[in-house]
């Protein structure tokens, strides 16, 4: 990632990005500046992996303040980057009706899993280029006047704070008159000192302070002032991560549908008549047991039929349409349902059915 960080460190600009940058993009006035910074901006750096990217993009879109998809969509626009690339559902909400629970499932997703970065990694890529060109041409078109800026962390509890002063002549340095952050429980590395005694600069090539929060709920106010302008920057809190609720057995889909499949036509116990019938997930098997059953003198055979199922089977039905066959019972085996009985002659078909459970 490049950084806003290279303009707090260095006065040099090569004038072909300059020119880059005025050719890519409007002149951007103190005001547009605020605009920029009203929901924080990324860290940039060379060796950023697409992991802290992804993170932290996934903390920006968690903001408290963005109270729906649209807000969060907006505020990327305003500063020149799309979101509508990222998933539309996650942990089972939708961004444009669960905004709130899609932005707790944010947090609780493991961007080490290579298919998740590969959802955000578009949004990452426009995401950070915009930003970056949306920052250095309110810094290069506002030269003389002193900036605050929140970089946002891949840890939401961490953040760099940039005091940023681009001199265009004497004096150098921007004198800090005061300044504050809120809530008390923030602190940032080193400390700014505003005393009747001694007052911090801002040199030019800008001031960079690492920061925390105790909470990442926390939303961080930064106000001041120097002899070149105000300082303000805020972080919003992020949408604390909530893990999703217990999935739970259904025998219904949402639309309260019972999750149930049957075989008809049916098939015939010999398992010989209609073998288009059949299927890997539909299989039957006879038996030629000559068993004897009760009192009846006449030899029975086994038959077997079997259904497959997306879940497991916890009801299964059969029936026989002849008078051959006997003692037909449904047996749930895991996520097949088994219909069994006993057959003495003819080949009368057997109905059946499978009622399955789903867990979501």
């Amino acid at each position: 990632m490049f950084s806003p960080r290279v303009l707090a460190r260095s006065n040099v600009v090569p004038s072909l990005l300059l020119l880059a940058i005025a050719t890519i993009c409007p002149r951007a006035s103190a005001q547009d500046c605020n605009a920029i910074l009203e929901h924080g901006i990324f860290d940039k750096t060379a060796t950023d992996t697409l992991r802290i990217r992804t993170q932290t993009l996934i903390n920006w879109l968690s903001q408290t303040e963005f109270k729906s998809f649209a807000e969060a969509r907006d505020a990327g626009l305003k500063i020149g980057f799309p979101i509508d690339g990222i998933p539309v559902e996650l942990g089972g909400y939708s961004r444009d009706n669960e905004w709130s629970q899609y932005q707790a499932s944010l947090q609780t997703l493991d961007i080490s899993d290579t298919k998740i970065l590969e959802e955000f990694h578009q949004t990452v890529n426009a995401a950070d280029q915009a930003i970056v060109n949306a920052w250095q041409v309110c810094i290069l078109n506002n030269k003389g006047i002193s900036h605050a800026v929140i970089e946002m962390n891949d840890d939401p509890k961490k953040f760099t704070l940039l005091l940023v002063y681009d001199a265009v002549g004497e004096p150098y340095k921007a004198k800090i008159l005061d300044f504050s952050i809120a809530p008390t429980t923030a602190i940032c590395q080193p400390a700014i000192w505003t005393y009747w005694f001694w007052h911090d600069e801002i040199p030019t090539g800008g001031r960079i302070l690492n920061c925390s929060r105790q909470t990442s709920t926390d939303a961080i106010q930064i106000t001041g002032n120097t002899a070149k302008g105000p300082l303000s920057a805020k972080l919003p809190g992020v949408v604390p991560a909530v893990p999703p609720p217990a999935k739970t057995w259904h025998t219904e889909d949402k639309d309260g549908k019972p999750y149930a499949e049957y075989w008809s036509p049916a098939m015939d116990p010999n398992c010989t008549r209609h073998p288009e019938r059949l299927s890997p997930k539909r299989r039957c098997d006879f038996q030629h047991t000559q068993i004897h059953i009760g009192e009846s003198k006449d030899p029975f055979d086994t038959w077997n039929l079997y259904m497959d199922a997306p879940g497991p089977v916890y009801e299964v039905g059969c029936k026989h349409t002849g008078q051959n066959e006997m003692d037909d019972r449904g047996i749930p085996e895991g996520n097949t349902g088994h219909c069994t009985g006993h057959i003495n002659g003819g080949d009368a078909e057997i109905e059946m059915y499978v009622k399955w459970k789903q867990l979501w």
